[in-house]
């Protein structure tokens, strides 16, 4: 069973950090490295949600025994309700049960300054618990980006493998002596089948090569979103040195940042947007809700129907397709420095947020976590979902290359001729 977030300080699992620098020219690597990362990322994340939901009921709770103030406080039976909703929560997101947020019941039973006294002593304690909760969640994306880091570190190490076989894969369909090898060569459909589709449809030959075109091309896939932390920097770093921050405030900092975040996505009710990607019918998702949280994800389309068999690649096809998946996997490389730096620059950030904002008062807690938790989502979370798809692309598409062009003739090239000896 997941353990809640309150829990972390409990976990003694230590996390090694990856540099920066590690992710550039590292040895081949499985993606298994790179998946198994992506779980525990997506564990915290998990708890992170469900913190936060519980974060914002408690909110809601604290509002309503304010209120109840005006008429004397809550009355018992309420206050028995309220104490097991709250104790559950708090449970599940891993508080200890060592300390009751209600005091004894007997204050709650009659009119009075006890039932008021009782009513404020809940209040402080949940209110506790909810500043507590936003440092566990700044704890808990602290984390996640150790965890980040490790995926993309597998990540790039499993490209650079994948490269360097793509780059082989087109050398070699340059050297196939027939357009198809065996005429209409049937190959079994393996899993890139069913990732190489568009539109619910397996695609071949040429529109396989101009869709796979269409996606190495897409900015929204291939952004490493750094310009996004160096936008905000400035913003988080003002945060920490603010006493207050309002909702107001916060709403419009978290419009900012989806605006600037997620150029040309798609919006189809108020609260949610999406972005149609090329392959597998999947959507990248943005939800956001009442109270400026925000998360993203990746929507998978309906499996499509694939054949047993389908037609392999031309030669031709294949070594285009290669050298596009080659060219492409290069840029990662390129891009790798930059997040890396980028989540260290969050971190560095979060740091000063907990020992700013964190530290006043809980409304302003509140602001400065829900902002920061939405940076991480904008940046980290989506880089995460948009890479490992992309590669998981890559990876595909070479896997029907190598399938096509497997027992096809390769033309030998001759040796060269020795050269005449000249005669003295």
């Amino acid at each position: 069973m997941r353990k809640g977030i309150m829990a972390l300080e409990d976990n003694e699992e230590v996390v090694e950090a990856a540099e920066a620098t590690d992710f550039v020219e590292a040895p081949e690597n499985d993606l298994a490295d790179a998946a198994e990362a992506e779980g525990e990322i997506d564990t915290v994340h998990d708890g992170i949600e469900e913190a936060s939901e519980t974060g914002e009921t408690l909110e809601g709770i604290n509002g309503h025994l304010e209120d109840s103030l005006e008429n004397g406080g809550i009355q018992e039976p309420e206050a028995r309700a309220l104490e097991v909703a709250v104790e559950h929560m708090c449970a599940r997101i891993g508080f200890t049960k060592r300390k009751k947020t209600f005091p004894a019941m007997e204050g709650f039973a009659s009119k009075g300054s006890d039932r008021i006294r009782a009513t404020k002593h809940a209040m402080e304690e949940i209110g506790s618990k909810i500043s507590a909760i936003w440092a566990a969640i700044i704890a808990a994306l602290e984390k996640a980006w150790e965890y980040t880091k490790t995926f993309f570190k597998s990540l790039f190490d499993a490209t650079v493998g994948l490269k360097k076989r793509a780059e082989n894969l087109e050398a070699q369909a340059k050297k196939t002596t027939s357009d198809h090898g065996i005429e209409g060569k049937k190959i079994p459909a393996g899993k890139f089948a069913g990732i190489l589709t568009v539109d619910g449809k397996f695609v071949s030959d040429g529109a396989l090569v101009t869709a796979y075109s269409k996606h190495s091309k897409d900015s929204f896939v291939t952004a490493d979103r750094t310009e996004v932390v160096a936008k905000f920097a400035p913003k988080i770093e003002a945060l920490a040195k603010k006493e207050t921050i309002t909702k107001d405030e916060t709403k419009a900092l978290v419009g900012s940042l989806v605006e600037s975040g997620f150029p040309g996505m798609n919006t189809d009710e108020p609260a949610k947007s999406y972005y149609e990607l090329t392959f597998t019918g999947a959507k990248f998702m943005l939800v956001a809700d009442a109270n400026c949280n925000f998360t993203v994800s990746i929507a998978s389309g309906e499996a499509p129907k694939v054949p047993e068999e389908v037609e392999a690649l031309t030669s031709q096809d294949a070594g285009k397709l290669a050298g596009l998946v080659a060219a492409h996997l290069g840029i990662y490389s390129k891009t790798a420095n930059k997040i890396g730096e980028a989540i260290n620059k969050i971190s560095a950030l979060a740091s000063k947020l907990k020992h700013g904002s964190m530290g006043a008062d809980r409304e302003t807690a509140r602001s400065a976590g829900i902002f920061l938790r939405a940076v991480n989502q904008a940046v980290c979370q989506s880089s995460v979902l948009l890479k490992g798809y992309d590669v998981k692309i890559a990876k595909a598409a070479l896997d029907f290359v190598g399938a096509s062009l497997a027992g096809l003739k390769q033309d030998e090239k001759p040796a060269k001729p020795e050269a005449p000896k000249q005669l003295k």
